[in-house]
This record gives structure tokens, C-alpha cells and sequence, in this order.
């Protein structure tokens, strides 16, 4: 059985420590080359209602096509392989030159291998 790498494995941890520790409306902060994201982490369907047909449930029946397809029995992503999905999510990109940049997503994935750290903090 092939692991996730540590990276993946540190980003899920921090994530569920956040959840369930309540920590006063902090927020994991997503750092990538070109600025951060922060936003709510989207941990399975019941996120958005029985009665709503999301990009999360698209891309779950998207994912297990694809275990079928490349016989994947354990049905993981193996190293920096896979995303996190958030929604109301935050795309800050700062600019020096200029006014710094919020663009807003209803949803949005991030790539494993796009982030280069994580923090725990009040988003700017």
C-alpha cells in the first residue's frame, strides 16, 4: 500500500485539529507561490443538503470512475496527488505595485502540490 506524503498527510491533520479544537475563528490559511487562500474546507456531501447536486459530489463520482478505470482498490491518492476543496473561499494576491487582489470563489480547489505551507491565523 503506497502513503500519502507527509506534506498531504500535515495539511489534513492541521485542518482537523482546527475543526475540532474550535479555535475562536481561526482559519487554516493556504500560502502558495502567488499569495493565500482561506476558505471552508468541504469534508464530505452533507456540507450542502440533500437536495442540492454539488461540484463535491461530481467530483467524488468523477474520482471513483477513475479508480475503476486505473484499478485502484484502496481508492486514495497517493502522494501530493489529490486537492482539498473549499467553498466561500478567499483568494488573496498581494501586489506591490498596486492594490492588493481579494477574488472571491464558491468554490474552489486547491492542489496538494500548489501549496507551499500552512498557517493558523485571522485572514487579513
Amino acid at each position: 500500500m503506497d502513503k500519502p506524503s507527509f506534506k498531504k498527510y500535515l495539511i489534513n491533520s492541521i485542518y482537523a485539529y482546527v475543526d475540532k479544537e474550535n479555535m475562536n475563528n481561526k482559519k487554516v490559511i493556504i500560502i502558495t507561490t502567488t499569495g493565500y487562500i482561506y476558505g471552508t474546507l468541504v469534508k464530505d456531501h452533507s456540507y450542502f443538503g440533500m437536495n442540492q447536486y454539488s461540484l463535491h459530489e461530481y467530483t467524488n463520482n468523477l474520482f471513483e470512475q477513475y479508480c475503476i478505470e486505473y484499478d485502484l482498490p484502496e481508492k486514495r491518492l497517493n502522494d501530493n496527488d489529490g486537492f482539498l476543496e473549499l467553498v466561500d473561499a478567499i483568494v488573496y494576491i498581494p501586489n506591490p505595485n498596486s492594490f492588493d487582489s481579494h477574488n472571491r470563489f464558491s468554490s474552489l480547489f486547491v492542489f496538494y502540490d500548489q501549496i507551499v505551507s500552512i498557517a493558523i491565523g485571522d485572514p487579513l
